[in-house]
């Protein structure tokens, strides 16, 4: 599978390594103590998302490369160190500190999902993971509705040697995926717009609930 992703013309492994992320994440969510993904590319995702420039860079634009540009674009900033610092940082944003559209990719045509179901199937090395742009529109430049709130774990197929590969449901989702014309960009692309109910329906729905404090540690006799 890796082979055809290199050798195509068109070919990537973009899907291949956002399905390792989302298996590691998910298994971190779970309780597991190990991160078995891109975590140098999460890292630099997540301090380019958590940090808000003045307009939009947009590199597919300029021919430059988006990776080897990161160290030039996060001079000056200060990421804070320590589980502890982090949860703070975090609980405190808010909208106008978070960078919405990247411009890490063209966003003026997007996939978003398929025809018959709300996400797309992205193949990984160690299992197939649902996708669902629609449920971050404004990382692409979109108006963010309410999206599908439907449980997508049960999409997931853990490869291994006797797991039974749905070839053709892959086939089909891709076959019929729906795209977002340029016209459906928002004009401001930094504000990340939203309907008036999204913000209520997010607070209820994604609710982190704050690690109990561990107990001192005693010395030892």
């Amino acid at each position: 599978m890796v082979d055809v992703m290199i050798k195509k013309a068109n070919g990537t492994l973009v899907p291949m390594i956002l399905a390792e992320i989302y298996r590691a994440l998910t298994i971190c969510r779970e309780g597991g103590r190990f991160f078995q993904g891109c975590n140098l590319l999460l890292q630099l995702w997540i301090q380019e998302h958590l940090y808000h420039r003045i307009g939009y860079m947009n590199y597919d634009m300029t021919g430059l490369n988006c990776i080897e540009e990161y160290e030039n674009r996060v001079v000056g900033i200060e990421f804070p160190e320590g589980t502890e610092a982090w949860f703070v940082h975090l609980s405190s944003l808010t909208s106008d500190k978070i960078e919405w559209t990247f411009g890490w990719l063209p966003v003026t045509e997007v996939t978003y999902m398929s025809a018959e179901v709300c996400y797309l199937l992205l193949m990984g090395l160690r299992s197939i993971q649902p996708y669902a742009p629609h449920r971050v529109l404004r990382q692409l430049g979109r108006f963010q509705t309410i999206p599908h709130d439907e449980d997508l774990s049960r999409q997931v197929v853990e490869l291994g040697p006797k797991a039974v590969f749905p070839e053709g449901r892959v086939h089909q989702v891709w076959n019929e995926c729906r795209f977002l014309e340029p016209k459906t960009l928002v004009w401001d692309l930094v504000k990340g717009e939203v309907e008036p109910n999204y913000m209520n329906w997010f607070g209820k729905r994604f609710q982190v609930p704050r690690e109990p404090e561990r107990p001192a540690k005693r010395p030892h006799v």
